[in-house]
């Protein structure tokens, strides 16, 4: 699923959630913020990372665990009549970015191969967690958050971290049960992009930038 120009219509949001248990047991400084990059919060650790240290990269799924679930009745609409469902959408929504992002990794562009090999000393693994999610409604835009965290697979050490908090608007008229949850899915594709595209660029680029 493609919509490329609905991509462009993206819009950050005013502010971001507390981080979660999921980012601050990383220890990373949370306020800070990588400029060339486009999420509210990134960081990347001090130590030089030498070209070559790291070869393929592991998309963990995407993870519910930290989802903060008292905001479930801002999405109340005919198509998410009660939290089940809101529950429901919401992990069908993960599932999705999960794809996304393991179709991004696979890039021939990606600096790092995409892998299952956990236990490869050359991987390094994302793992991402969407800790609040609301769905649209008319007048009302979605909004999606969330929070990663990119470590060594052998050691288990934080190499980088990044949090950010989108709203999308869509028109009433796009208002249906086939299309109601399409703005959350084009906030998730593009992270999914952005998130590859941070790899290369600052967390393990080919040529090292300071």
């Amino acid at each position: 699923m493609k919509r490329l120009a609905a991509l462009a219509c993206l819009a950050l949001a005013a502010c971001a959630p507390t981080p979660s248990d999921f980012l601050s047991a990383t220890r990373a400084d949370t306020s800070h913020r990588m400029l060339r990059l486009p999420f509210e919060h990134s960081w990347r650790t001090d130590d030089e990372i030498p070209p070559g240290k790291y070869r393929s990269i592991v998309i963990a799924p995407v993870t519910l665990a930290y989802l903060d679930s008292s905001h479930w009745k801002t999405s109340r609409s005919e198509f998410i009549p009660d939290k089940a469902t809101w529950e429901s959408e919401t992990m069908a929504l993960a599932n999705r970015w999960n794809s996304y992002l393991k179709e991004q990794f696979s890039s021939p562009v990606c600096s790092l191969y995409l892998s299952d090999d956990r236990s490869d000393p050359k991987a390094v693994i994302i793992e991402t967690a969407i800790i609040r999610n609301t769905f649209a409604r008319p007048f009302s835009p979605a909004s999606v958050s969330f929070e990663a965290r990119f470590k060594d697979a052998a050691t288990g050490r934080i190499l980088g971290t990044a949090a950010d908090t989108r709203r999308k608007n869509y028109s009433p008229d796009d208002f249906n049960r086939s299309a109601f949850a399409n703005p959350n899915d084009d906030i998730c594709e593009a992270w999914a992009i952005e998130l590859m595209e941070a790899t290369n660029r600052e967390l393990f680029p080919v040529v090292w930038r300071r």
